[in-house]
């Protein structure tokens, strides 16, 4: 995915000191004074304005939602601030490419994994509703399946709407991220077993899907919001106005808990860090 990682500005403050210093500079450094004491608390309340959301949230309400995978160009803090808000770019959203497209309602989700198609970009989905996306998909699916393109299609699809496994990723007692699973059955990758091979692999490694949020922004009159890896798609779905998307963190019983200490990283770490020699 394309990043543009934003310029940092670094103002460095002119210090005025002595006794020997002009009413003029005296009345511009009070009047810089004045202007930061405006200024910021302006920036500090544009922050606040946002109310919080999480995908949970959104799934409980008994309503329809489209969520997409996509990769529009953004501004985040790359590898070394995973945790930092994405931002993205306006220019960039028409002609974005979407990898997955998923229809939620009753916290149940359905799935559509588009492969290559110039002609589903972001722009195009953003413009219809949720059950008018279902209703192009399944068709779409179903002439793809008539015509038997099974060996180059654009779209794979899970054929039946599945319950939503959410998983938290904990190390040293903080959340580090979360992670989904919209179809436990297959997740897109794996063939379906009974005793879930994703949960296995999410115990396996310790791996969060999401680390950040998305800043919201709006287009075509609605509003958009989501969250991210640091490093891949990110995952987006209409909100209310001012809102944003924050990860969930509540544990309750139907949430994997993946602790790092229990996962193969968190042990073989372990077991280094027992064999150094400072703590033989």
């Amino acid at each position: 995915m394309k990043k543009l990682i934003p310029a940092l500005l670094i103002a460095t403050p002119l210090l005025i000191a002595g006794c020997g210093q002009n009413n003029d500079d005296g009345n511009e450094t009070k009047h810089n004074t004045n202007t930061e004491s405006t200024t910021k608390p302006k920036e500090t309340t544009s922050e606040q304005n946002y109310k919080d959301i999480t995908l949970s949230d959104i799934f409980a309400d008994g309503k329809p939602h489209i969520l997409y995978r996509a990769n529009p160009m953004v501004e985040n803090g790359g590898e070394d601030d995973k945790h930092q808000s994405v931002k993205v770019t306006d220019t960039s959203i028409d002609e974005s490419s979407v990898s997955q497209v998923i229809y939620v309602k009753n916290n149940q989700a359905r799935q559509f994994f588009i492969d290559s198609s110039d002609d589903l970009r972001l722009g195009k989905f953003l413009k219809l509703s949720p059950d008018e996306i279902l209703k192009k998909m399944n068709h779409l699916a179903e002439i793809q399946e008539k015509e038997g393109d099974n060996l180059a299609p654009s779209m794979t699809t899970t054929d039946n709407f599945t319950n939503i496994e959410k998983f938290i990723y904990q190390k040293n007692h903080k959340i580090e991220g979360t992670g989904y699973n919209f179809s436990p059955a297959t997740d897109g990758k794996f063939e379906t077993d009974p005793e879930n091979p994703n949960l296995k692999l999410r115990t396996k490694e310790f791996k969060p899907d999401f680390t950040a949020k998305v800043k919201p922004f709006k287009y075509n009159g609605k509003t958009y919001a989501g969250i991210s890896p640091y490093d891949g798609e990110i995952l987006i779905t209409e909100v209310p106005a001012d809102t944003e998307i924050e990860l969930d963190t509540k544990k309750d019983k139907d949430v994997h808990v993946i602790d790092y200490k229990d996962s193969e990283d968190g042990q073989k770490e372990a077991d280094e860090k027992e064999k150094d020699f400072d703590n033989l």
